[in-house]
């Protein structure tokens, strides 16, 4: 059974410490604990309290994640990545507009599906699933802690991962150096204003105006932003895209 373990005082993005109980979930099954979301005060973000804790977290997507994912969330399947990273790529594709990508960086790489579609010269990735990152190096794709990264890459893309993090601001600061000049970080989030996507893998829950601010915390420029359904056959907007470039250069 997961046990979340650790208790916030202060908001994850703006360290603001009033926030209040804002929605929750009650699983009902004893493999999954109930959660309740906190809406801060200062920035809107909400973010799960209490939560996994950093060495929990990182051990629960190694190995666990994908088993919980596909034993709780009958809709996901492994085969379905085609579609969704096709989404994802032209929605890319139309940031880029044709500019040329020699690197790129994908948080979060899975099997690599969006790498392999980007298609640049040099492919490199961050997974924590050791199974899929196992899966990358064997298909030619450089794999990388996130804190061992010492090249720089034309884009970095951090497709629905930053809601998976507990620090998504350290997150944003790390990445933003690793960008050559005039390098993009795409990000995509589940958008809760349809939807709340509220699951124990999930300590943050993103608006539009909360990402906004997140990356404008960590100091990055926000280029563009629009949401947009993603590969669900449907009109309602479900995702949030941002294109960011480094606010310190």
């Amino acid at each position: 059974m997961i046990i979340l373990d650790e208790t916030l005082d202060k908001c994850p993005a703006c360290e603001c410490v009033f926030f209040a109980e804002y929605c929750g979930t009650k699983y009902g099954i004893d493999e999954l604990p109930d959660l309740q979301y906190h809406k801060c005060d200062g920035c809107g973000l909400l973010f799960l309290n209490p939560r996994m804790g950093d060495e929990q977290l990182r051990e629960f997507y190694k190995s666990d994640y994908r088993v919980y994912v596909e034993k709780f969330v009958p809709s996901y399947s492994p085969e379905q990545d085609e579609y969704r990273q096709m989404a994802r790529a032209s929605a890319i594709d139309r940031l880029l507009d044709k500019a040329t990508v020699t690197s790129h960086l994908d948080i979060g790489c899975s099997r690599g599906e969006l790498l392999h579609r980007i298609s640049a010269p040099v492919q490199a990735g961050v997974e924590w699933n050791e199974e899929d990152a196992d899966l990358c190096e064997r298909c030619g794709i450089e794999m990388y802690d996130l804190d061992a990264i010492g090249i720089r890459f034309d884009l970095i893309t951090v497709i629905q991962v930053l809601e998976h993090s507990n620090h998504p601001v350290q997150m944003i600061e790390r990445l933003l150096p690793l960008l050559n000049k005039g390098g993009r970080l795409v990000i995509e989030v589940p958008n809760a204003d349809y939807g709340h996507s509220q699951d124990l893998w999930h300590p943050m829950m993103f608006t539009d105006d909360t990402l906004r601010k997140t990356i404008e915390i960590a100091k990055g420029k926000v280029v563009r932003m629009f949401a947009y359904k993603g590969y669900r056959p449907v009109d309602e907007p479900y995702y949030i895209f941002a294109e960011v470039k480094n606010g310190n250069k």
